[in-house]
């Protein structure tokens, strides 16, 4: 049915999505989080100093500080990954590594060395073809649950403005629990910690517990479920609008 049709469309297009322009995600990650962060080679090396002067306890203010006063000397890796434009940074993911690759590279039984060019552009892409499917499916369940509750209160069977709003609401809610622990460990393993997706899962609930994966689940629905409540909203009303009594738009 109709349902269903809108399931596999969805989840087939944004595997589509994901996957084909992961490679800009990647360096858009990397622009994000490695200008002057501990990831980042010249950082981690002025973190460390700093720490072994003044402490372990005073490790995270040093780092904040860092993040507003340091700045990379020019030609450095730091300014290469997040002070340049796109075409730098991406020059710089596929021929250098990150600190935190290099220091996964010493490790034993490390595969991450393996991943040599352009293939460092796609470190963690499988998060995104696990993700998708479940996510969308839950998505579009969701949204088809709360809209057939929602139109059966109003006496022309119609989606309101306030169901529209709903719908979208926990549609993405939905979608967001399912995607936001993969997109957290899909973002570490771009800045190139940990081998691989079961690798990635079992070091961070071992050392920073379940709720390391939903760290940003509450920033993800403060930005997503507006989104979500205003895209749907709106695009029932102009259907309902725009399609003629009688006349259905699919």
């Amino acid at each position: 049915g109709s349902f269903w049709h809108h399931c596999v469309a969805g989840s087939i297009a944004g595997v589509a999505e994901h996957t084909l322009l992961y490679p800009v995600d990647t360096v858009k990650t990397h622009i994000q989080a490695c200008s002057s962060c501990p990831h980042n080679p010249t950082s981690s090396s002025k973190l460390s100093s700093v720490a072994a002067r003044s402490g372990a306890s005073q490790v995270y203010n040093s780092s904040s500080m860092l993040r507003h006063t340091s700045a990379a000397p020019p030609g450095s890796t730091a300014t290469s990954a997040g002070g340049g434009g796109m075409v730098s940074t991406m020059r710089f993911i596929m021929t250098n590594q990150t600190s935190a690759t290099a220091t996964l590279n010493n490790s034993s039984n490390s595969k991450s060395s393996s991943i040599v060019g352009a293939a460092r552009l796609w470190r963690g892409v499988q998060t995104m073809v696990l993700g998708c499917i479940p996510a969308h499916a839950l998505y579009f369940s969701s949204y088809e649950i709360t809209k057939e509750h929602f139109s059966s209160l109003s006496p022309t069977h119609e989606l309101s403005c306030y169901g529209g709003m709903a719908s979208g609401a926990a549609a993405t809610f939905g979608h967001d629990c399912v995607m936001t622990p993969l997109d957290t460990i899909k973002q570490r393993l771009q800045l190139g910690h940990y081998n691989g997706i079961s690798h990635a899962m079992k070091s961070m609930i071992q050392s920073e517990g379940v709720s390391s994966l939903f760290r940003s689940f509450p920033v993800t629905l403060l930005t997503n479920v507006p989104y979500g409540m205003i895209m749907v909203s709106t695009n029932e009303f102009l259907k309902q609008k725009w399609t003629d009594p009688g006349k259905s738009l699919e």
